[in-house]
């Protein structure tokens, strides 16, 4: 994966969770958790901060 796929996933969830949903459920975050380990494993240089942080923001790039 490269790291425009990890931005798209990263917006796809951040969507989900702050227009979709209004609200980042546990179990979203347990789905997220469990990507970011999966993620790491497929690539040692993928940033789980950034990840989670840009899944974090409650405003996107695209709501400017």
């Amino acid at each position: 994966m490269t790291g425009k796929d990890y931005e798209l996933l990263a917006g796809v969830l951040n969507y989900q969770f702050w227009k979709e949903h209004k609200t980042a459920t546990s179990l979203g975050w347990a789905i997220v958790n469990n990507l970011v380990r999966t993620l790491k494993d497929d690539n040692p240089k993928f940033d789980a901060k950034k990840f989670i942080a840009a899944i974090s923001a409650t405003k996107r790039k695209e709501d400017d």
